[in-house]
């Protein structure tokens, strides 16, 4: 478990990079504490959307500006995705759902009940042809299970 995290980023680092010529923009659900779009080629034309919390980007960006990083690379979208509709204001800042996007979605769906996870899958489903998503889940059998790994 303990090599879980690096392994999950790796994977999806890899995803993005396979994808990167081919969308625009990248969007990050859940973003966090999430670098990626400070980690992407300086000659990357993709533009990267950030979706989280308001109080997380607020965290986010005191602790950028504290490092020196300029934030003016990435959009921030303050959304909550079990109460906002957080498409309307991915798009209210700019996001253009008829273009191919890369959506990321990296360790957020297991702390959201199950419409908005069905919710936020349908709306990417409803974005331009061309357009990726990159998740995980953890099962309910997992979570469930009484095994020793579990344990």
């Amino acid at each position: 478990m303990r090599d879980q995290p690096a392994a999950r980023t790796t994977f999806f680092d890899v995803a993005l990079q396979r994808h990167l010529a081919d969308v625009d923009p990248l969007v990050i659900l859940g973003a966090g504490l999430d670098t990626r779009a400070y980690r992407l080629p300086t000659d990357a034309r993709v533009r990267c959307f950030e979706v989280d919390k308001p109080a997380t980007q607020q965290f986010k960006l005191e602790m950028l500006h504290k490092a020196g990083i300029d934030a003016s690379r990435v959009t921030y979208v303050s959304a909550d995705f079990q109460n906002d509709d957080w498409f309307e204001k991915l798009a209210a800042a700019g996001f253009h759902p008829d273009r191919p996007s890369f959506f990321l979605w990296e360790s957020v769906t297991m702390y959201l009940e199950r419409e908005a996870v069905e919710s936020t899958l349908r709306k990417i489903a409803g974005t331009a042809r061309g357009t990726v998503v990159a998740f995980d889940y953890v099962s309910s059998q997992l979570l469930e299970s009484r095994s020793l790994f579990m344990r």
